[in-house]
C-alpha cells in the first residue's frame, strides 16, 4: 500500500484509524480457530453411533464466520465519512480543498485508502475461504465427502 499520509486529510492523524483496522484483521483468526474445532468435532462424529454418516457440507460451517469482514467494510465507510467530516472541524479546510486545481483530491483523501482497505479485506477474506476448504477437503476421508462442495457453496453464497 502508498504511504497513507500521501492519501489523507491534512493534518489528520492516521495512526489510529490504521492501527484500528490492522486489529480487525487480526481479530479474523478467531473465525479459524472456530472452523477448526467445528470440523474436529464432525470428524470424531464421523460413522458413530448418533454421528454422521457423511460430513456435512462445506457451507454449513461457514455460518456466521465472516460477520467480522461486514464490519471491517463498515469501518472502512465510516472512515470514509469522517474523513469528509474532518474538512470541515477547526479551520475547516474544506474552503482550501475547493480552491484547488485538482478537485479530486479532495475525493481521493476521503476514499481512496479506506476502498484499498476494503478491497485488502476481500482478498484476505477470499483467501480465507480458500484456506478453510482446503483444509476440509483434506481432513475429511474421501469416502465421506459429499459430491458438488464447491458448487454447494457458491449456491448458499449467492
Amino acid at each position: 500500500m502508498k504511504s497513507s499520509k500521501r492519501c489523507s486529510p491534512p493534518g489528520m492523524e492516521m495512526e489510529k484509524e490504521q492501527n484500528y483496522y490492522y486489529l480487525l484483521l487480526l481479530l479474523l483468526v478467531f473465525p479459524v480457530f472456530e472452523f477448526a474445532g467445528q470440523l474436529g468435532k464432525a470428524l470424531n462424529q464421523l460413522n458413530r453411533f448418533y454421528g454422521y454418516e457423511m460430513m456435512p457440507d462445506f457451507y454449513e460451517f461457514l455460518e456466521g464466520k465472516f460477520l467480522l469482514f461486514g464490519i471491517i467494510i463498515l469501518y472502512c465507510l465510516g472512515t470514509m465519512v469522517f474523513r469528509f467530516f474532518y474538512y470541515y472541524q477547526g479551520s475547516k479546510s474544506i474552503y482550501l480543498m475547493r480552491r484547488l486545481p485538482d478537485r479530486s483530491l479532495l475525493i481521493r483523501s476521503c476514499v481512496e485508502t479506506p476502498l484499498q482497505r476494503i478491497s485488502i479485506s476481500l482478498l484476505v477474506m477470499m483467501g480465507m475461504v480458500l484456506l478453510l476448504y482446503l483444509a476440509y477437503w483434506i481432513a475429511t476421508p474421501m469416502q465421506y465427502l459429499q459430491p458438488d462442495q464447491w458448487q454447494k457453496f457458491w449456491r448458499w453464497l449467492l
